[in-house]
């Protein structure tokens, strides 16, 4: 008997302590990544009215918001009124942009949610007789690549009068720069109440697919100069007709687009391709590399020495 109500206590034990277990709260932080994928945070200046001669600190943070690793490049201009400049924490320095007026630095190898901080120490200009005030600017500049991919129902109108699918759109890869692709053709049908638009092609007949770009950040300046839309179970209807240059299955466009708010529209027909069932799900997947700059500026006033 004494043997059993051991085994008892020694089991309510164990219960005990794997519900305490259980119930302990989770300590896993959640991170969410962020279309703005390069901030500047905290970016001053240590004296807005510093002396002739004397040493003043810009500094400020960049940080990583994005699901991959970057290098970003950091530009310093206008910058005349500081001497004997020296950046800290510079992986390497921007030789090629260096100019009189501007020192630049590189952050190799970003990772997502690091932070890497960036001083720049200098000497106000001596020779200052009258108060002036001068305004650094600053840049910061990163290349993403993004992507998207659209799945068209295209269907025979013989076997098959409706899609057993539909037009489908992945989600925007992460960056301030999110591809548009419109749906190419839009039908209505009436369920009650209710209108549902549906939207599917045809066999053997062309349709109109359009893409633009719109900078869902809005605070600077992006240039794509490498666009690419692959095809499948789809072919160009005619090349005149199509804003792309055409190689087999792929889609290029030779030139950079600069984009502050919302891009042109480009736009492409295309028809099925030997189609033998009666429903095919016919995809368009683009990939596009994108350089985003953005900046702003810390101004103060240099005193004659006292």
């Amino acid at each position: 008997m004494r043997k059993l109500e051991l085994t008892l206590i020694f089991l309510c034990g164990i219960f005990f302590v794997a519900g305490c277990i259980r119930q302990q709260p989770s300590t896993v932080e959640y991170k969410e990544y962020k279309n703005d994928i390069i901030t500047a945070e905290g970016i001053s200046v240590s004296n807005l009215r510093p002396y002739a001669g004397s040493q003043i600190t810009f500094e400020g943070e960049i940080k990583n918001n994005g699901d991959k690793m970057l290098d970003v490049e950091t530009m310093f201009f206008n910058i005349q009124a500081i001497e004997n400049i020296n950046i800290t924490y510079c992986d390497e320095p921007a030789e090629k942009k260096v100019t009189i007026n501007s020192i630049g630095c590189i952050f190799k190898n970003v990772e997502p949610f690091e932070t890497r901080r960036i001083i720049l120490n200098g000497t106000t200009f001596p020779n200052i007789i009258s108060p002036m005030s001068f305004s650094i600017s600053y840049s910061i500049r990163y290349n993403v690549t993004g992507y998207r991919i659209a799945t068209i129902p295209i269907i025979d109108e013989t076997t098959r009068k409706t899609p057993l699918s539909s037009f489908t759109l992945s989600k925007p890869s992460i960056g301030p720069l999110v591809l548009n692709i419109d749906t190419p053709i839009s039908r209505e049908r009436k369920v009650g109440e209710k209108i549902i638009k549906e939207s599917w092609a045809i066999k053997d007949q062309p349709f109109e697919v359009k893409f633009s770009f719109e900078d869902v950040v809005g605070k600077g300046i992006a240039t794509i100069y490498n666009l690419r839309i692959n095809m499948t179970d789809l072919m160009v209807y005619d090349p005149s007709l199509c804003d792309f240059n055409v190689s087999g299955d792929q889609l290029i466009l030779n030139k950079d687009i600069r984009v502050a708010g919302k891009s042109e529209t480009f736009m492409c027909y295309f028809i099925s391709k030997d189609m033998t069932k009666p429903e095919v799900s016919a995809i368009i997947s683009a990939e596009f590399n994108y350089t985003y700059e953005f900046g702003g500026s810390q101004s103060f006033t240099i005193l004659p020495k006292p």
